[in-house]
């Protein structure tokens, strides 16, 4: 039961991850396309 419990967390906390990831890259995204707008 420990065993499963550890693994559920680690993948929670791996998508976790890749969620930040993507919000970052989503906010680097529109920050460049505003970016190349104003220039």
């Amino acid at each position: 039961m420990k065993r499963a419990e550890k693994c559920n967390a680690e993948i929670h906390h791996r998508l976790l991850q890749l969620l930040m990831l993507h919000v970052v890259c989503a906010m680097l995204f529109s920050f460049v396309n505003v970016t190349t707008e104003l220039i």
